[in-house]
């Protein structure tokens, strides 16, 4: 039996110093890695001068199989015209390290020249 010890809840804020060419931002948060990976993703918004606000709200229920997982960030230009999307970068931090810190934080993570700003 498996059991639920925690959940993970964060907001995703924005993403900034996004290329202009860019013109809807959608950030995909999977749980890595897994045979079926827990996938979920922000709606895509509209990239405004090198910026896209978020502010969205994703709880993840955690199990003791879940704690050596990590929890991977990619951030997806997305072309709704043509329904495509091309990774613009992505990075990932462990689950185990993050519920032990135990405090709410703002976090700003640098890659591929922008910035991700999540509230963990």
């Amino acid at each position: 039996m498996i059991n639920s010890i925690a959940y993970f809840v964060f907001i995703v804020v924005r993403v900034k110093g996004i290329h202009q060419r860019s013109t809807n931002i959608l950030i995909k948060m999977t749980l890595i890695p897994d045979r079926k990976p827990l996938e979920c993703n922000t709606r895509a918004v509209p990239n405004v001068s090198g910026s896209a606000i978020f502010n969205e709200k994703f709880t993840f229920e955690i199990n003791t199989d879940d704690l050596h997982k990590r929890l991977c960030f990619s951030v997806y230009n997305y072309q709704q015209d043509k329904n495509e999307t091309q990774l613009q970068g992505c990075l990932s931090f462990g689950i185990r390290n993050t519920l032990k810190k135990q405090r709410v934080r703002t976090e700003k993570f640098l890659f591929c020249k922008f910035e991700l700003i999540v509230f963990l």
